[in-house]
């Protein structure tokens, strides 16, 4: 290449005998470039794991296979799925599961125990979950959780056939209670149906003949016999396992099962245009007629309730010799702990719902 020619060349391109700066800055910059690529390559890759890792073990292990199987057959879908399942939120079943399955088979040794020998034998250990520890994992884990210590306001209602039903006639079994009015369009039929979805889990264990399940209604004069007897089936109540439906009857006032509502704490109201409000409360009773706990709304996991009420059914309940009123919490008090769970409690009283007029 002559001198004359080389004046006439790209700026880019060297002239003879110097130093090409183009050769070199690409020499440096492109294993800088392949390692940065590298790096973000595997950020991205590790992605679904970092997002899964604040999940279950068996979500992150789902989520770590189809990524290993991503990055071995260069097919993203199956990172795309492992990203979508670390994106979702999978309850833990698994202790609550294992906590049933203790307690049945503490249950099952009980019964050999009993049935095998008739010379008396020392008491059995107590279950590795105890009912305090059902209600201290249940206080620290589900927020719309109250524990009670009260006991049960009683009453003397009927059934849709004109039977009467005592609270005192159901002692021996636990008992879940809640209000609602047939006519309301919107979260009592809501409430019905989580009742029936937990009746369902109950009732597919040895504790079905130990749970009563109470609908008590609030508004006596609309919802005749025929209208009790059409609710449950209807929203999936099973009457012929263990649920009842109550009403006060035609010789009691219609503001009966309304003043036993306030009596279990619902803040309750009947507007000039029969618009009914009232907070939306589960009440567990136990086998002794003690008021031991609340679920507020709807919002919690019906297996909470479920492994609590398989709890009670284990427990030796004592009769208390202090009748008196009030709640009673099973851990230390420490406000920093409980503030959270007092504000939603306490939101779930004084914050009902409104109900529309059907």
């Amino acid at each position: 290449m002559t001198p004359p020619n080389a004046e006439q060349l790209p700026f880019f391109v060297t002239a003879p005998g110097g130093t090409d700066y183009l050769f070199v800055g690409v020499t440096i910059a492109f294993p800088v470039i392949v390692m940065l690529m590298g790096v973000l390559f595997l950020r991205l890759h590790h992605l679904p794991d970092h997002i899964a890792g604040r999940g279950e073990k068996v979500q992150l292990e789902l989520v770590a296979v189809l990524g290993l199987i991503s990055m071995l057959t260069h097919n993203n879908l199956f990172w795309i799925a492992a990203l979508l399942l670390a994106l979702i939120t999978v309850p833990d079943i698994s202790a609550p599961l294992a906590s049933i399955a203790r307690s049945l088979a503490t249950m099952a040794a009980r019964k050999h125990a009993t049935t095998s020998t008739s010379v008396p034998v020392a008491p059995s250990p107590a279950p590795a979950h105890s009912l305090k520890d059902v209600q201290q994992e249940l206080f620290e884990k589900e927020k719309y959780f109250q524990v009670k210590d009260d006991p049960a306001p009683n009453f003397v209602l009927q059934d849709a056939d004109g039977n009467p039903a005592r609270l005192e006639d159901f002692r021996g079994k636990v008992v879940v209670l809640h209000f609602i009015y047939a006519g309301c369009p919107d979260v009592c039929p809501l409430h019905a149906e989580r009742i029936a979805e937990i009746q369902k889990m109950v009732n597919q264990t040895p504790m079905k003949g130990r749970v009563l399940f109470i609908t008590i209604t609030t508004d006596p004069k609309r919802d005749t016999p025929d209208v009790l007897r059409d609710y449950g089936p209807a929203h999936g109540l099973d009457p012929a396992m263990n649920w009842v439906f109550l009403t006060s009857g035609p010789d009691r006032p219609d503001d009966t099962t309304r003043k036993l509502a306030q009596s279990f704490g619902h803040k309750f109201i009947v507007t000039e245009d029969e618009l009914q409000i009232h907070s939306v409360v589960t009440h567990l009773i136990d086998q002794n007629g003690r008021w031991v706990a609340n679920f507020h709304g709807l919002g919690f996991e019906p297996m909470n309730l479920v492994v609590f009420i398989n709890a009670l059914t284990n427990a030796t309940v004592p009769h208390h010799a202090d009748h008196g009123g009030g709640e009673r919490r099973i851990w230390s008090p420490n406000l920093s702990e409980t503030g959270s769970q007092a504000s939603a409690i306490a939101g779930a009283l004084t914050s009902p719902e409104p109900r529309t007029k059907a």
